[in-house]
């Protein structure tokens, strides 16, 4: 049997990510750090609002801005945390408690930080790539016959990148991270599946968003059975008709007041609404959780056990040899800088240990690292 055929007869090994809604303290993490995150975001959003109708909106900004990312943060590192959980079920190793989760996340954050912004420049670069592509397009005379080759081989390449990303790279990075894996380890694994297993891996990817996809349509159809009949005997019970008054909530609010807010079923209406937010945070949380732990298994089936040694050898002798020829460019710079500053016929310092010329105000030799003075 062929190691594609294997792969497709072990798919069924996704249905364990429904395994996920078994896991409370993953609903407790991701909860955790929704909420708490949230509070915060608009703990700091009140207080820059209360700034900027003081009139000190440069402040404003700044705690606005810091409470945005502080907010995320702090969900970042629950998400992480759930994420972690669900990684322990996935190897069938004991689950963790939910303060060593979190602290296991806030771990790992800077690791899945310096990945995203790694995967952004590659967007980037790409990007500017096909920008200049475009403008070398507008030379007169020969711009459009270049640009019949340019557009369809920059939208085959793009497609593909974007297509990698959101179905492999983005899904399958983030349980590597959570296995421990740094940064190039990362790439380097990712690179192992693309060589090896690449169309298994996205049939698997699909079979996992039907799976999230009949997840959610039940988690939010279980919920609606339960919305719209306690929604009609709140507007039937509660003062001032409860629900009904949300119409007049929102038009109140959109003219710049809070005046359709009054009456003594406003407090019923937002009681409502911030249930309302809680029960559709339940309703995601559940396929989520089968994503999340989806894609776990995925990653343990296709990538904890690459071979990447090579790649990654590969990889350091090539950093190794950019490092060498930006040191011998400096050295060629600090050359010619000390052959334009010295006088004719006067001879160059040297350093004392390799002989390279060096310039008076240098204290190390750029060559051989030698203390100078």
């Amino acid at each position: 049997m062929s190691k594609v055929a294997q792969h497709l007869k072990s798919s069924a090994s996704l249905l364990e990510s429904l395994e996920a809604i078994k896991n409370y303290r993953a609903y407790i993490t991701i909860a955790l750090g929704g909420f708490v995150g949230l509070m915060v975001f608009v703990m700091f959003a009140f207080i820059a609002s209360k700034l900027a109708m003081n009139g000190n909106l440069g402040m404003a900004t700044v705690i606005g801005g810091m409470g945005g990312l502080l907010g995320s943060v702090i969900y970042c590192v629950g998400f992480l945390a759930t994420g972690i959980l669900l990684m322990d079920q996935a190897k069938g190793n004991e689950i963790r408690s939910v303060g060593s989760a979190l602290f296991a996340g806030l771990v790992v954050l800077p690791g899945m930080i310096g990945l995203l912004l790694l995967l952004g420049l590659v967007v980037v670069a790409v990007v500017i790539v096909l920008a200049i592509l475009l403008f070398v397009c507008k030379i007169p005379g020969i711009g459009p016959v270049l640009y019949a080759f340019v557009f369809p081989v920059s939208v085959v390449v793009m497609g593909a990148l974007f297509f990698a990303y959101v179905n492999l790279i983005l899904p399958l990075s983030l349980p590597a991270i959570l296995d421990g894996n740094g940064v190039m380890q990362v790439i380097a694994k990712l690179f192992a599946l693309v060589r090896t297993s690449l169309l298994p891996a996205i049939i698997y990817q699909i079979l996992l968003m039907l799976i999230v996809g009949l997840t959610a349509l039940v988690s939010f159809g279980m919920l609606a059975y339960g919305f719209f009949p306690v929604a009609g005997l709140s507007a039937m019970i509660l003062p001032s008709g409860g629900i009904s008054e949300l119409g007049g909530m929102l038009g109140g609010m959109m003219m710049g007041g809070m005046g359709g807010m009054g009456g003594e079923g406003s407090g019923y209406l937002l009681a409502g609404g911030f249930g309302g937010a809680i029960v559709l945070m339940l309703a995601a949380a559940t396929p989520l959780l089968t994503l999340v732990m989806g894609n776990c298994i995925i990653y343990l089936n296709f990538m904890r056990d690459q071979d990447t040694g090579q790649f990654e050898e590969n990889m350091r002798s090539k950093m190794d040899d950019l490092k060498k020829k930006a040191a011998e460019t400096r050295s060629q710079l600090a050359q010619q800088s000390v052959a334009i500053k010295q006088p004719a016929g006067q001879s160059a310092p040297a350093c004392a240990k390799c002989g390279q010329p060096v310039s008076d105000d240098e204290v190390f030799c750029g060559n051989c690292g030698n203390k100078l003075k």
